[in-house]
């Protein structure tokens, strides 16, 4: 109830700014939700019941909100999920409910401040990200909501990676695992999978593949009707999306250190798996962010790896995604992979490439 408290006297429109924590004050904040042993999830989450149509309105609008960040991107909208997220939280502080009922409304602040955060991220907005977050992983422990709470700590740990923490990674996505034990087959996945890209931002290559392979033997074990609602993205497909960017990551560095043999056989590695992805998807078909996202790490490969032609057609496919998806994440590879290319304007597809690059994300 502070929680929600704080949340509310910020507003419908919250001005405040939000700083980002690391290191030992991060994983304070972490510790408490780790200490306490609950049975696991599944079955055992709330059902509905006939009394509570305000509940059952709020828990139909979660995976519609899913879909539309899926499309358009974390900037899109962040403002309305968090006004959600605020709603949940006045509801619940009103009171008055039955102890099913406030474990419905939990679970479905959960997955809303799960959203937020993940919006937030992906919106370059750290601080706001983690106390998103740090919500939802909040209201997930205190409903027994295991599953949810390891797809945070995975998030956050994907957050800490993605942004050049690697040690805070590798402890988050630990944590994430020792929480995931005995959730569904697909959200285990999901969890190594993240802990894979934070082993390839410590350089670790071969933790690495080794936690992918175990995130996709996990996969094959799935059974569907134990999945959680907001599983419906994972696919063995997606698996390797995801680890096609995390062995690029790796690449890169290799490649930057010097050994350029072992670099550029991870490029490969990594390339060959984005190759069967999302990058090439049309743009008038939904996942466009993923196929952004995954676009600019495809192209970054190419570029590390002296392929600059295919680096230029890649990155040709992304750029009317730019009017389309609102995700500086994104952008923000797309950004970095400007700056190597500036450096080899000699190449005329390169110099050809630049100036329609540089338009696009200027706008």
């Amino acid at each position: 109830m502070l929680v929600a408290e704080d949340w509310l006297l910020g507003g419908l429109v919250d001005r405040r700014m939000f700083l980002s924590v690391s290191g030992t004050a991060l994983t304070q904040a972490v510790n408490i939700y780790l200490g306490v042993h609950l049975p696991a999830d599944g079955a055992a989450l709330p059902t509905a019941t006939p009394d509570d149509p305000l509940v059952d309105q709020i828990e139909a609008s979660v995976p519609r909100l899913q879909l539309l960040d899926d499309e358009r991107g974390g900037a899109s909208d962040l403002g309305y999920v968090g006004a959600q997220v605020r709603a949940v939280l006045l509801v619940l502080r009103d009171g008055g409910h039955t102890d099913a009922t406030t474990r419905r409304l939990l679970v479905a602040l959960a997955d809303l401040a799960q959203l937020a955060g993940w919006k937030a991220f992906d919106a370059g907005q750290q601080g706001l990200a983690q106390c998103y977050f740090f919500t939802g992983l909040r209201a997930a422990h205190d409903a027994g909501y295991r599953a949810m709470e390891a797809h945070i700590l995975a998030d956050l740990s994907f957050r800490a990676a993605s942004l050049g923490d690697a040690d805070d990674g590798l402890r988050l996505g630990s944590a994430a695992r020792r929480v995931v034990d005995r959730s569904a087959a697909s959200v285990q996945a999901s969890v190594l999978s993240r802990l894979a890209y934070a082993h390839a931002a410590a350089g670790h290559v071969e933790q690495c593949e080794r936690t992918w392979a175990e995130s996709r033997d996990q996969l094959a074990k799935r059974h569907p009707d134990r999945d959680p609602e907001w599983m419906y993205y994972l696919t063995p497909n997606h698996l390797d999306w995801q680890a096609g960017y995390a062995v690029i990551l790796a690449g890169r560095q290799v490649v930057a250190s010097g050994r350029g043999t072992d670099g550029r056989a991870l490029l490969r590695e990594g390339g060959a798996l984005l190759r069967t992805g999302a990058y090439a998807r049309r743009p008038d078909v939904p996942y466009q962010r993923g196929a952004l996202y995954e676009g600019a790490w495809l192209a970054l490969g190419y570029t590390a790896h002296g392929k600059l032609d295919d680096a230029g057609a890649v990155t040709r496919m992304a750029l009317p995604r730019l009017g389309r998806v609102r995700s500086p994440r994104s952008t923000a590879l797309l950004g970095t992979l400007a700056q190597e290319l500036r450096r080899r304007k000699r190449n005329q597809s390169v110099a050809d490439l630049l100036p329609d690059l540089e338009n696009a994300l200027a706008h």
